[in-house]
C-alpha cells in the first residue's frame, strides 16, 4: 500500500509563488493532495463551520478520503474495499455524508468518518446520489433506482417496485388524445387476446411491447397493472427538479419519476445507452446519449424539442450557464450550444474523449481532458477561446470539475486532487 500525503504550510505558499508553467489566465495552484490510488469520484466540498471545511472523494482503492479544505492535509478515510466511482453528497444539515461503492453497498457516515448505516443492493453502484426532502436517491447496476430515508437508510420506494415490499403501485401505460383511445389501448387489447392461455413469461413480453407502442404514440399515465424490466442504472446520476427525479438508463431511456412516490411520469427513448447525467433548466431537461446526440426534452412530457449530433458518444454530465448548454463528447470536442435552439455557439478540440463535466467562474468554463489528454482547460464561455491550461502529472480526468467560491478543484487519475485559486477574469 502506498502512503497518502497532503501538502500544506510552507510548501503551499511556495506553490502559490512559484506556479508551474501551466498556470496562466489568473489561475494559480494553491495545493495538491496526493492519494494512494486514482481518483474518479467528483469531490464534495463540505463546510464544517468557522470558515473550516472538508473535501471528500472516493478512490480506486475503495477509500472515501477527507482532506482539509484550506490546506489539503489528510484528515481521515473510510474503507469499503472496492472501487468508489460514486461522488459523495451531504444531508441538508451537512452532518451526514452518503455515497455508493462497487462492493454493492450504499453508505452513510458522519463528518468524522464513522459509519451511521449502510444499505445492500444487488450490484455495483457507480452513479452519484441526490438528496431531497429527507430522502437520498441512487441507482445500481441491479436495474433499480432506490429512495432511502436519510435518517436510517430504510427503503421509501424502489423503481421498478420490488415484489413483497411496500410500494406506491405498479403501473400500466395508457394513452388518450382528446378523450379518444389511441394505439396503446389497441395494442394492449390485441396482446391480451393473442396471449390468452399462454405462459406468464410470454404475456409479460407482450405487455412490454404494448408499453413501448404506447410510448411511441404519446403521453404516459399511471395505472396499476403492467410491470417491466429496466436496464442497469449506471453512471447516469439522478437529479431532482420540479418534484421529479430524472435519470438515464442503459436501456436507452431517460426516466422521469415522481420524487415522493417513485411512480413513472414519463420516459423517452434515445438511440443507445444513457450514462450522461441530465440537467434541468428553463423547462427543459438536457441529456446526452451513446447515440452521439444531446437531447433537449420537455420536463412535463418528455417530448423532444431539439437534438444535436456530435461524432462520438456523450457520457459527460450536462451543464447549463447563462443561456448556454456545455458538455464534452467522445469525439474529443467540448461543445457550447444555445440552450433554447440547440444551435452550435462554438466548440473546442482536445486530445482525448471527454467525460469530465465543467464548472464555471467569472465567465470561464473549466473541465479536464480524458484518456490520452493530461490537461485541465479554462475557456471563455462566450467565445470558446482558451484562457488557461494546466498539465497534470499524467492522468485522465473522469471526475467533474468543482468550483467553490474562488477555488477550483480537479480530481484526477494521476492520484492527485488539485486546488487552484481563481482570480478575477477580464476578457481582452
Amino acid at each position: 500500500m502506498k502512503h497518502y500525503t497532503g501538502y500544506s504550510g510552507f510548501l503551499a505558499l511556495t506553490l502559490l509563488l512559484n506556479c508551474s508553467p501551466g498556470c496562466t489566465g489568473n489561475v494559480t495552484l494553491a495545493w495538491e493532495y496526493q492519494g494512494s490510488e486514482p481518483i474518479w469520484s467528483t469531490p464534495l466540498v463540505l463546510e464544517t463551520g468557522d470558515g473550516e471545511g472538508l473535501i471528500l472523494m472516493g478512490d480506486e482503492a475503495g477509500f472515501l478520503n477527507a482532506v482539509d479544505l484550506k490546506t489539503g492535509t489528510h484528515k481521515w478515510r473510510f474503507p469499503t474495499r472496492q472501487d468508489i466511482y460514486s461522488s459523495p453528497v451531504a444531508s441538508k444539515d451537512g452532518k451526514r455524508i452518503m455515497f455508493g461503492s462497487t462492493n454493492y453497498f450504499f453508505y452513510c457516515l458522519d463528518r468524522e468518518g464513522n459509519l451511521l448505516w449502510k444499505f445492500p443492493t444487488g450490484s455495483r453502484i457507480k452513479s452519484d446520489p441526490a438528496v431531497f426532502n429527507g430522502m437520498v436517491y441512487f441507482g445500481s447496476y441491479d436495474k433499480t433506482m432506490y429512495a432511502l430515508s436519510v435518517a436510517d437508510g430504510s427503503v421509501v420506494w424502489t423503481f421498478p417496485p420490488k415484489a413483497g415490499k411496500p410500494k406506491p403501485g405498479g403501473f400500466l401505460l395508457t394513452l388518450t388524445t382528446n378523450g379518444k383511445k389511441d394505439a396503446g389501448d389497441k395494442a394492449l387489447k390485441q396482446n391480451a387476446k393473442e396471449n390468452n392461455g399462454n405462459k406468464a413469461a410470454n404475456l409479460e413480453n407482450k405487455k412490454q411491447n404494448a408499453a413501448d407502442e404506447i410510448e411511441k404514440a404519446g403521453k404516459v399515465q399511471e395505472s396499476p397493472a403492467v410491470k417491466y424490466e429496466t436496464g442497469a442504472f449506471s453512471y447516469s446520476s439522478p437529479i431532482i427538479a420540479d418534484k421529479t427525479l430524472f435519470v438515464g438508463n442503459m436501456d436507452g431511456y431517460l426516466y422521469a419519476l415522481d420524487a415522493k412516490t417513485g411512480v413513472l411520469r414519463w420516459r423517452t427513448r434515445t438511440g443507445a445507452e444513457i450514462t450522461s447525467t441530465p440537467v434541468v433548466d428553463n423547462g427543459l431537461v438536457y441529456v446526452g446519449s451513446h447515440d452521439k446526440n444531446l437531447y433537449a426534452l420537455d420536463i412535463h412530457n418528455g417530448k423532444v424539442k431539439w437534438k444535436f449530433q456530435t461524432k462520438g458518444k456523450i457520457m459527460s454530465a450536462i451543464r447549463t450557464y447563462r443561456g448556454k448548454v456545455f458538455f464534452g463528447s467522445f469525439d474529443t470536442d467540448f461543445y457550447c450550444l444555445d440552450a433554447d435552439s440547440g444551435k452550435l455557439a462554438w466548440k473546442y478540440g482536445t486530445k482525448g474523449p471527454i467525460l469530465s463535466a465543467p464548472a464555471f467562474h467569472d465567465d470561464r468554463v473549466f473541465f479536464g481532458g480524458g484518456r490520452g489528454d493530461h490537461n485541465f482547460y479554462g475557456l471563455d464561455v462566450k467565445t470558446g477561446k482558451q484562457v488557461w491550461i494546466y498539465k497534470n502529472h499524467g492522468g485522465r480526468m473522469d471526475a467533474d470539475a468543482v468550483v467553490y467560491k474562488s477555488m477550483l478543484f480537479m480530481a484526477c487519475g494521476d492520484r492527485e486532487l488539485y486546488a487552484f485559486k481563481l482570480g478575477v477574469y477580464k476578457r481582452k
